[in-house]
C-alpha cells in the first residue's frame, strides 16, 4: 500500500470484517425490529398470537428485538406492564435462553 494512503480506514474495514465473520447464526440473523406490543395481537379464542408489521425487517442482533419489546413495557405506565414484562421473559427463555 502506498504511504500516502491513510492506513484508518483499512484497518477499520479488517476488524470490522473479523467482527462480522465471528458472528453465529444463534445471536444474529433476521430480525422484527420494531416487537412493539401494538404490533403482536392475542387472539383469545384460539390461544394465538399473531405478529404484524415487517416493514422494519433487518439483519441485526436478536437482542435488539428484546430491547425494543422491554423498552415498551417499561415505558408503559400500565399496572400490568410487570406481569406483561415477567411473562415475555418466561416466553422467550422457554424457546431461547437469555444470557
Amino acid at each position: 500500500m502506498p504511504a500516502f494512503v491513510d492506513r484508518k480506514p483499512v484497518v477499520f474495514l479488517k476488524k470490522r470484517v473479523q467482527l462480522m465473520e465471528s458472528v453465529n447464526d444463534k445471536a444474529y440473523g433476521l430480525i422484527h425490529y420494531d416487537f412493539q406490543t401494538d404490533n403482536v395481537f392475542w387472539r383469545k379464542k384460539t390461544g394465538q398470537l399473531s405478529v404484524i408489521d415487517f416493514d422494519d425487517s433487518m439483519y441485526h442482533w436478536f437482542a435488539m428485538d428484546i430491547a425494543a419489546a422491554l423498552a415498551d413495557q417499561l415505558e408503559d405506565e400500565n399496572p400490568e406492564g410487570e406481569a406483561q414484562l415477567q411473562a415475555f421473559v418466561r416466553g422467550y427463555r422457554s424457546v431461547r435462553p437469555m444470557e
